[in-house]
């Protein structure tokens, strides 16, 4: 499994695995059914390292509490519903054993928390490309918005999203023209918050989870 130093991205690469385990007819007719055996493989862990794999939960949980802090950083209104969910997942996490069976494990993955995660994943690349944007790049910015602009008729997702991409990108761009008036720090914040409103919007982040072309499009943000 390849490392990232975004924990979203980590936490949905461990996550999936462990639901296709779940998922896999095979291991739940086989002896190894347990949330223990699903974690040893998923972690590539002895299963007959109790320690370890105990370790793995405190893991889960440690990269979750590093989300939300990345997370509440991010200027959006659209960052409460996710966090909650987040938090929700974590108790339920926090409260499954070992020995349960690996249906159990199964129930708590759920479709939307995949969803919210890979969202997040996105929110916190795109958002912390931008925390150090500085005037001289203001320029290209402004370009690569109006390229993107441009390019949502292409995009194959229904008419309000792409109305709700236009008009957000499209007050982003007005900003960035007017940005002495809001000074640097002031659009740095707005840059944030308008890409958090994006990233983070439930919409936005079942689009990106079922429409792998879509997702490819909102990472050149």
């Amino acid at each position: 499994m390849v490392l990232s130093t975004n924990p979203a991205v980590r936490l949905y690469e461990i996550l999936s695995k462990s639901k296709e385990l779940c998922s896999n007819t095979a291991n739940k007719q086989s002896r190894f059914r347990t949330v223990e055996s699903a974690l040893a493989q998923v972690f590539d862990l002895d299963i007959n390292d109790d320690e370890k794999i105990f370790k793995s939960i405190i893991q889960i949980i440690e990269m979750i509490e590093n989300i939300k802090k990345l997370t509440n950083k991010i200027e959006s209104n659209s960052k409460d519903e996710l966090v909650r969910s987040l938090t929700n997942f974590e108790k339920k996490i926090m409260a499954i054993g070992l020995d349960d069976d690996i249906h159990k494990l199964d129930i708590i993955i759920t479709k939307e928390i995949l969803i919210s995660i890979n969202g997040l994943a996105l929110a916190l690349d795109v958002c912390n490309q931008y925390k150090n944007i500085e005037e001289e790049n203001l320029m290209k910015f402004k370009e690569k918005i109006q390229v993107l602009i441009e390019e949502l008729e292409e995009l194959d997702v229904n008419y309000e999203l792409k109305s709700f991409l236009n008009d957000v990108l499209s007050d982003l761009y007005y900003k960035i023209e007017e940005y002495k008036i809001y000074g640097i720090d002031g659009l740095k914040s707005s840059i944030e918050q308008n890409l958090g409103s994006i990233m983070l919007n439930k919409n936005i982040c079942e689009e990106a989870y079922k429409n792998k072309n879509f997702k490819e499009n909102i990472k050149k943000f």
